[in-house]
């Protein structure tokens, strides 16, 4: 269980890694012609970044359940 908590965290922390990223070679594409940011910006970025971090959390305990019941077969 504890392992499963630090495999979820380790997740969370490179999900929001990735989201900063992942933002930062979005944003420049969302911006009109007037240097303000479009509406599908104002909706997308601030919502990027906790959904990389919840995905990176559950890929992060998927992959070791996944490798975890191979294991022991």
């Amino acid at each position: 269980m504890l392992r499963r908590i630090g495999l979820a965290m380790l997740g969370l922390i490179g999900g929001l890694l990735g989201g900063i990223v992942v933002q930062d070679l979005i944003a420049p594409l969302l911006l009109t012609g007037g240097g303000e940011v479009s509406l599908v910006g104002r909706i997308l970025l601030p919502l990027l970044i906790p959904m990389c971090a919840v995905a990176g959390a559950v890929i992060a305990v998927l992959v070791d359940a996944r490798g975890t019941s191979r294991h022991r077969d």
